[in-house]
């Protein structure tokens, strides 16, 4: 039986030509016990037109026939682009050399002499076999490489983002023409060059520093890397084009990095867009801080009042709507500031970390004790802890993560804080045991304007900029900011700075 790996996609056909009843009789039975599929044809005439019909994976030929004979059949065969590559076997009982050369010459693979030996007749036809369908699967894979590569191109060529590639030692190999058009250099000009003595891509805010890492890092990690905020591009006339996006690896079937795909675009408009936006931003907020500040100051005023009690729950309401609109506001300004590329204006001083803890401590203990939560410091805290720090901007970072902590933790909860030094750090973390961080939207958790769904449905008030916010004060520090969450059980909040 065949049980060859290469039959089990499909079984060969196999044409056998012999004017002789009998010897098709032979054959047919030797073959069909090995389960391949026969043909049979008793003159050339006939065996060419089966060939063009059936195309078989196999033809075992008579040379000496009535009509046309072995070799001329062959011949005609092998002039067909059609059937040209399907391997002829000659059956003869001629064994001089002229003859086996002859029949070579006429285009076979291979000779069986008469009479049959059916261990030979099996083995010279699955070998033939094998070579055939594996020549065919070749071309397949071949053909669809071939279609899958210019499929590839074709999209490159015409995406609307500059695509480059580079080989492992960073060599272009290839260029699209929005990449042409972005830079300004034609294909022919960076082909089979090193992408660094062609393009430069410099940080925004210090145009002598290359920043070109993340090619090379993708070579190197086998990991796809993002081009870094305010990257520019130097073009071929000199202008300089912010850019954005990614290189990612190119890895073989052997898992080895062989290059990297470079993408980017030019985000000049994109830029002007949010640079009108931010600008819009700061400006409104600017604008509504100043008459929401006497609205404040009124509200306060009122608090201070004699009022009846229904007058005070108005007037408590007003100040609550009006508190919550300025930090609003804030928190716009805040962005506004990150969008346009600007860290925050850190004021470095030297400060106790522990003053600014309790301090946010002291921000939401009204609202920790309407839901009767508990907060307290971890026995490992420290009493004083000098840093060089923004005392502003560090306060908004803890105050921003105890006050979600107590938004939302259950009532009756608890909250755990910890300060401490490790070397030359500060670690912070703020954890809670309320309704955690569903683990499919984690990854959103810092985006602007995120909130998870778990909880918009446990507080409706929020608007999704804090925890951005947070990050990018951390960031501007030097810092790290990173959490441990699970859903229904609580979330950790750790943060690190530099001393």
């Amino acid at each position: 039986m065949v049980d060859n790996n290469i039959f089990k996609e499909k079984t060969p056909l196999i044409l056998i030509v012999d004017d002789v009843a009998r010897n098709l009789q032979v054959l047919g039975t030797i073959l069909g016990k090995e389960n391949y599929k026969i043909a049979a044809a008793n003159n050339g005439e006939q065996a060419i037109s089966i060939a063009n019909n059936t195309l078989p994976d196999l033809i075992l030929l008579d040379i000496m026939m009535p009509g046309i004979n072995g070799y001329e059949a062959c011949a005609r065969l092998k002039k067909d682009p059609k059937t040209r590559d399907i391997p002829i076997i000659f059956l003869t009982a001629k064994i001089e050399l002229d003859d086996i050369v002859k029949g070579f010459e006429a285009g076979a693979v291979d000779y069986i002499t008469k009479p049959f030996n059916s261990v030979e007749l099996l083995v010279r036809t699955k070998t033939h076999l094998e070579l055939k369908i594996s020549r065919d699967l070749l071309k397949e894979k071949a053909l669809h490489i071939r279609k899958e590569k210019n499929k590839i191109e074709t999209i490159i060529q015409s995406i609307d983002d500059g695509v480059f590639v580079v080989d492992k030692d960073l060599i272009i190999t290839l260029f699209n023409p929005k990449a042409c058009q972005i830079s300004g250099f034609s294909e022919k000009e960076v082909i089979g060059q090193k992408y660094y003595d062609i393009l430069k891509f410099i940080i925004e805010l210090d145009n002598n520093r290359v920043d070109d890492k993340f090619i090379k890092d993708a070579v190197k990690t086998g990991k796809i890397q993002e081009i870094n905020n305010h990257t520019l591009l130097i073009t071929k006339k000199g202008n300089q084009i912010p850019v954005a996006d990614s290189a990612a690896p190119l890895i073989n079937e052997k898992g080895q990095v062989t290059g990297c795909v470079v993408v980017f675009r030019d985000i000049t408009k994109d830029r002007e867009i949010e640079k009108m936006k931010s600008e819009f931003v700061s400006i409104t907020s600017h604008q509504l801080k100043t008459p929401l500040t006497g609205v404040k100051w009124m509200t306060e005023l009122l608090l201070r009042s004699k009022l009846n009690k229904e007058q005070m729950e108005y007037a408590n309401y007003a100040h609550d709507s009006t508190n919550r609109l300025v930090d609003l506001i804030d928190d716009l300004l805040d962005v506004s500031h990150i969008e346009t590329g600007r860290k925050f204006d850190i004021q470095i001083e030297n400060t106790d970390v522990i003053v600014l803890l309790n301090a946010a401590i002291r921000d939401v203990e009204k609202n920790a004790r309407k839901k009767n939560i508990s907060i307290s410091k971890d026995k490992g805290t420290l009493s004083k802890l000098m840093a060089g720090v923004d005392p502003d901007k560090i306060r908004q970072v803890i105050g921003n993560l105890i006050d979600n902590a107590v938004k939302y933790s259950k009532q009756g909860g608890t909250i755990e804080l910890s300060c401490v030094k490790d070397r030359n750090e500060i670690v912070i973390f703020v954890r809670d045991h309320g309704i955690g961080i569903p683990q499919k939207q984690q990854k959103r958790l810092f985006e602007k304007f995120f909130r998870a769904d778990n909880a918009v449905l446990s507080e409706t008030d929020g608007t999704g900029l804090g925890l951005y916010i947070v990050k990018a004060i951390v960031g501007a520090h030097n810092g790290k900011i990173w959490f441990d969450s699970v859903e229904n059980k609580g979330t950790t909040f750790y943060i690190k700075l530099p001393i």
